[in-house]
């Protein structure tokens, strides 16, 4: 990251490195999640550029734009949703990267109202996020692990929304995994 910054477009580098990095996944194995790593630069620099510009700070954005902002988020999510960041995995590459971005942004704008306006909220949250790692850890495995067929087929047959019942079973699935990660006894 610091590299790129170092240029005079790092937007299009970061862009080059994200094409690249996905083109060139089922081609060759890269080690230490290299490929993952050089999408990622996209949307550090993402990132990056939203607090130089202090997209989060209090009134920067009328409140239109952030509801817009999630309405992105969520549209991304329910009609296309294929980011898989720790795979590289970009299945409708553009809209992929625009949902994950605006739901980054969204979650960090509501982070930082939480913060001012419930502090005890932001307590829980501080320590999710000392957490958080063996979630992400136990989130791959989750994906790949759970029955998601059955799912879909159960909701299909119900005429039930499928995403938002995958996302509660994920998000319960990942949590109850990684809380019994923390009760297993430790070697060494």
């Amino acid at each position: 990251m610091a590299s790129i910054n170092e240029t005079k477009w790092p937007g299009i580098l970061a862009i080059v490195l994200y094409i690249v990095s996905v083109q060139t996944k089922n081609i060759i194995w890269l080690p230490l999640s290299i490929q993952p790593a050089l999408c990622a630069v996209l949307f550090m620099l993402a990132g990056q550029k939203a607090q130089e510009v202090g997209l989060f700070d209090k009134g920067a954005l009328p409140p239109a734009l952030w509801v817009c902002t999630l309405m992105t988020w969520l549209y991304c999510g329910a009609f296309y949703g294929q980011l898989y960041m720790v795979s590289n995995t970009y299945q409708h590459g553009a809209i992929d990267v625009i949902g994950g971005i605006c739901g980054a942004a969204v979650l960090i704008k509501l982070s930082g109202l939480t913060s001012e306006r419930l502090p005890a909220a932001t307590r829980l949250l501080a320590w999710i996020g000392r957490n958080a790692l063996p979630l992400f850890r136990i989130h791959l495995v989750v994906l790949n692990a759970a029955p998601w067929s059955v799912l879909f087929t159960w909701c299909d047959a119900h005429s039930i929304a499928v995403w938002p019942i995958m996302l509660a079973a994920h998000v319960v699935g990942s949590s109850v995994l990684t809380g019994v990660l923390y009760v297993l006894p430790r070697g060494g």
